[in-house]
């Protein structure tokens, strides 16, 4: 999603001007939202501020303080989001996690032939259990006392 549109809906939803510097809540949970939903998409702080006309750590702020409120699963920022984005908050972090790769996958899982899904979902299973081992994989030396064999295993 673009800068652009993000800025239209948060601006819509709230129904204020995101680029106004005023503390009022209003306009102070838009700055937030903006900022949250942009990140979201990928987008690099200094664009995401040069659109509202304030630096990049302003920004910094209000998505910290955006994620902060995820986190605690704050109930009124979360039925913003989804009213606005539909962009749902509420949940565990693994829960969330789960939803986001449901997003992706999805799609994709369902284009694959049913004689072959479980031999993909084989090979995933293999993947992930290979990447486990790889990462808690240590090399250790073995020099033999009474022999001169050396080796790493």
């Amino acid at each position: 999603m673009e800068l652009i549109e993000i800025r239209q809906r948060v601006e819509d939803y709230y129904g204020v001007d995101v680029s106004v510097k005023c503390r009022e809540k209003q306009f102070s949970n838009a700055r937030k939202m903006y900022s949250y939903v942009a990140r979201l998409n990928k987008h690099k702080f200094i664009p995401i501020g040069e659109l509202i006309g304030m630096p990049h750590d302003v920004i910094l702020y209000h998505d910290k303080i955006a994620k902060s409120w995820i986190k605690s699963n704050d109930i009124q920022f979360a039925k913003e989001l989804k009213e606005a984005f539909d962009i749902n908050a509420i949940g565990t972090p693994r829960e969330r996690k789960l939803r986001k790769l449901h997003s992706k996958f999805d799609e994709v899982l369902l284009t694959i032939p049913k004689n072959l899904q479980d031999d993909i979902i084989e090979m995933i299973e293999a993947r992930v259990k290979a990447t486990e081992w790889k990462q808690k994989d240590t090399l250790k030396l073995y020099v033999g006392e009474d022999t001169e064999m050396v080796g790493i295993f």
